[in-house]
């Protein structure tokens, strides 16, 4: 948890520096890390395209490790946070 708030701020201090000094007009993340469209949502909001490029399937790999169940806390945020990233990108890349 701690380092994933750390790179939330950090990333969205560094995208905010960029967008000031270069206007960018698309912006494209990647998970591990279904939570990087919270960096992306004031932009989108300014007109920014979001692309989401999906190389992790986090909740099937959270049940693969054996603790985890469908009814299971963790793996009900994960899926929400994956289906929050598809629901903010304009368009998604799946790497198979």
């Amino acid at each position: 948890m701690i380092e994933h708030s750390i790179s939330l701020v950090v990333g969205s201090l560094l995208t905010l520096w960029v967008y000031i000094r270069h206007r960018f007009s698309v912006f494209h993340a990647c998970n591990p890390m279904d939570i990087l469209w919270l960096i992306a949502l004031p932009y989108k909001l300014l007109g920014v395209k979001f692309i989401y490029d999906q190389h992790d399937l986090c909740p099937e790999l959270f049940l693969s490790r054996g603790d985890g169940h469908t009814n299971n806390l963790f793996y009900r945020i994960l899926l929400l946070l994956e289906r929050l990233s598809y629901r903010m990108a304009n368009s998604v890349i799946v790497h198979q």
